[in-house]
């Protein structure tokens, strides 16, 4: 596992870890919950994690040809 200083980035190769390909439909289920728990702090902050894991997903994997 990659480690990472950034807790926002931590989370989110955490899930990726966790559920591999399902890491995204984890966060977006933990996002519904917390908003309809209202509770926008941690709303937040997993929509902060979301963010990252899209980007770090996104992000063309070392030793790629492209």
């Amino acid at each position: 596992m990659i480690k990472s200083t950034d807790p926002v980035e931590e989370a989110a190769l955490q899930m990726i870890d966790r559920y591999g390909d399902d890491a995204l439909h984890e966060i977006e289920l933990r996002i519904l919950e917390l908003q309809y728990h209202d509770r926008p702090d941690e709303l937040e902050l997993w929509r902060s994690i979301r963010d990252r894991l899209t980007l770090i997903t996104a992000e063309p994997q070392a030793g790629s040809k492209h």
